[in-house]
């Protein structure tokens, strides 16, 4: 803008951000030209441009080149453009994003092709679009033992196939190339035992709309010394893009909770007793992500809304509603050694519909501490406590932010800074007093890649201490993605 410093990066970034505005409406081959006039009198530069927008262009047709074993019409579904619309290269490069988010190529790229055409008003207002794939390992098998600072020892094996084909059995491909998702894993530790069998239909009735199930027994004794925690049922959901950006998922979920094997020792705090309790749900969550990668992400952001109802008209044991709202947003601040900034928050409030916070099972109620949220913290241990036992809150809201660079491939250092506080009454989204006021905390961690997973390690400093106990650094080693 006038008075602004003259910069011949920013000038640069300015004509590609209006070729892209051309390209948008479907000027694939306009021009966007800069002509700088300096005067050295006054120390000013006077910039014109100059536009050559060409012709305009729709989709003619979609070839897609180097798929082996996915079906081309796996690739075309996730595509945002389509034969006979405008050729919009801002949709086509979210297309490139989609396809690389799939996880099932080792490299893709999108471009456009002109056609061949007798007739030149056809050739001069259509083109095609090319997808260029290579293929990549979308199957897994994982076999070994493991150690957090949670669930402590563990032995695991794992199936993981992310461009699954139910129907595809006499293929050389055997089971893959549809896109669907399939995972079995089993678990055994010292602290937890889990088997989860899950399986996604991308295309439902050949209809955009995805519909998934899974199947899930998990117990933990690692929640509290006074108990074990057993949970088993399903889960049936249904996903569809509503727009552009965001996706919705409604899902049923039906579980069974036994709260048993309490510990003799006393004083057990009262709210803790054995139980046997059906929680019948149901819920909607709107996610919009414009994140550039799932595991390390560099740009965009996520934001999730999750609304939940139990009991009611859906039966169980259990009536409380649910509402949760997160997100993160991902800064790359250098290109040098990847260095990123990442905000990310949450917030949350249940309660039962009668407005009687005690009556919601204990195991359904919010809990902060761990290497999940509050680093600083034991698992739990940020929030108000009944004889040092965590009771958990019906409100509660956390912040983060963490600076990470590559150190080297695959290892990369954070920095970070944890706060938040959790209350024991609904819709109470400010700090409170003693444990329930605002716990926070800094720290710094690794981010190593192994076998197609992220392990986190970090170490937390806690900076208050509601408590007045004198907290103590805490030591966290997990694994997967932290939002």
């Amino acid at each position: 803008k006038r008075g602004e410093p003259y910069s011949p990066t920013l000038l640069g970034n300015e004509r590609e951000r209006l070729r892209k505005k051309y390209g948008e409406k479907g000027y694939l081959d306009a021009r966007v030209r800069s002509i700088r006039k300096p005067n050295v009198e006054t120390d000013q530069i006077d910039l014109r441009f100059e536009f050559t927008e060409n012709n305009k262009f729709s989709v003619n047709s979609i070839q897609v080149r180097g798929n082996e074993k996915t079906k081309t019409i796996a690739i075309i579904r996730e595509l945002a453009l389509a034969p006979g619309e405008t050729f919009d290269l801002i949709r086509m490069e979210t297309s490139e994003a989609r396809l690389r988010n799939t996880r099932f190529f080792e490299k893709v790229t999108l471009d456009d092709e002109p056609i061949t055409s007798q007739d030149p008003e056809l050739a001069n207002s259509r083109r095609n679009l090319v997808v260029n794939v290579e293929e990549g390992r979308t199957g897994h098998v994982s076999f070994g033992v493991g150690f957090s600072t949670l669930e402590k020892a563990m032995m695991f094996a794992e199936f993981r196939q992310g461009n699954f084909d139910l129907m595809r059995w006499r293929s050389p491909h055997r089971l893959q190339g549809d896109g669907q998702k399939f995972r079995l894993r089993l678990k055994l530790g010292a602290r937890s035992n889990e088997a989860v069998l899950a399986l996604e239909e991308p295309w439902f009735l050949n209809r955009r709309v995805a519909a998934g199930f899974e199947l899930f027994r998990q117990k933990s004794d690692y929640y509290s010394s006074y108990y074990d925690e057993l949970r088993a049922g399903f889960e049936l959901y249904f996903r569809k893009r509503l727009f552009e950006l965001v996706e919705g998922r409604l899902f049923y979920r039906l579980e069974d909770v036994v709260i048993d094997d309490l510990s003799p020792s006393p004083p057990r705090p009262s709210f803790i007793r054995e139980e046997d309790l059906s929680i019948s749900k149901v819920g909607f969550s709107p996610t919009r992500d414009t994140r550039d990668s799932i595991l390390f992400p560099s740009e965009g952001g996520i934001v999730t809304l999750r609304k939940e109802f139990a009991g009611g008209p859906f039966g169980g044991d259990a009536d409380y509603g649910r509402f949760e709202l997160q997100g993160a947003r991902f800064f790359q601040t250098f290109d040098a050694m990847e260095q990123v900034v990442t905000v990310s928050g949450r917030t949350g409030t249940l309660g039962r519909f009668d407005g009687k916070d005690s009556d919601v099972p204990f195991f359904e109620k919010f809990f902060l501490g761990g290497p999940y949220n509050l680093r600083g913290w034991d698992y739990r241990e940020a929030g108000p406590q009944i004889a040092s036992e965590p009771e958990g809150g019906n409100s509660y809201s956390y912040l983060s932010a963490e600076y990470t660079f590559r150190v080297a491939d695959p290892l990369r250092f954070a920095f970070f800074y944890d706060g938040g506080f959790l209350r024991t009454g609904d819709f109470k989204f400010f700090p409170g007093d003693g444990l329930q006021g605002w716990h926070d905390n800094w720290g710094l961690g690794l981010r190593i890649m192994v076998m197609g997973m992220p392990l986190r390690l970090d170490l937390g400093f806690p900076v208050s201490d509601p408590s007045g106990t004198g907290g103590s650094p805490q030591f966290h080693f997990s694994g997967g993605t932290r939002f």
